[in-house]
């Protein structure tokens, strides 16, 4: 509620200050935005909520029992069986290490895109993949920046009722909408 009715402040002053008849509002006049309620273990956004809080509420790991974790499961990238299949690229050689992504969990699933822009959903609790999509968006050529082969991540939309769908923008300048369940184009 601080940073909202900092913002408030912040929007009042500069009001005021660029319309001098405007009158400053008071916070109670302002109706500050909810933050939603996230269920337990979801990370719906790349920030965790759409205001990029970066906070979890979940309180199972501790001090005092941080030194007791283990490894529950490991899951390898696509790209490396990929990279195999593909022919070289000698402008720009495929690799696998450009995973930069968050990934989102959302209603028991993870989402996360890959170095080479591949799409996957996994179980969080297995490790076990549930559905790839490959747009095979790395046959254009390059992408035009210098860092390599990497995608920062997925976001997820949905109208509330039924339609849910993850999103992420390609290497060759379009944007992908899968079905949350299946992976499918829409």
């Amino acid at each position: 509620m601080r940073l909202v009715a900092g913002v408030v402040a912040v929007v009042a002053f500069a009001a005021q200050v660029l319309s001098p008849r405007a009158s400053l509002l008071s916070t109670s006049q302002v109706i500050a935005p909810s933050t939603p309620s996230i269920a337990a273990g979801e990370w719906p956004s790349y920030g965790g909520t759409n205001w990029s809080q970066k906070y979890s509420p979940l309180d199972q790991l501790t001090p005092q029992n941080f030194g007791d974790l283990k490894v529950a499961w490991t899951w390898s990238s696509p790209d490396h069986d990929l990279i195999k299949k593909l022919p070289d690229n000698p402008e720009e050689p495929y690799s696998a290490n450009g995973m930069k992504a968050t990934p989102l969990v959302v209603k028991g699933v993870m989402y996360v895109s890959t170095g080479l822009g591949q799409i996957a959903a996994i179980d969080p609790a297995t490790g076990q993949t549930l559905w790839l999509y490959n747009p095979e968006a790395y046959a254009q050529g390059a992408q035009a920046d210098t860092v390599g082969w990497l995608t920062r991540g997925v976001a997820y939309w949905t109208d509330g009722r039924n339609d849910e769908r993850i999103l992420m923008g390609t290497f060759d300048g379009y944007l992908l909408a899968l079905d949350a369940k299946s992976g499918k184009p829409i």
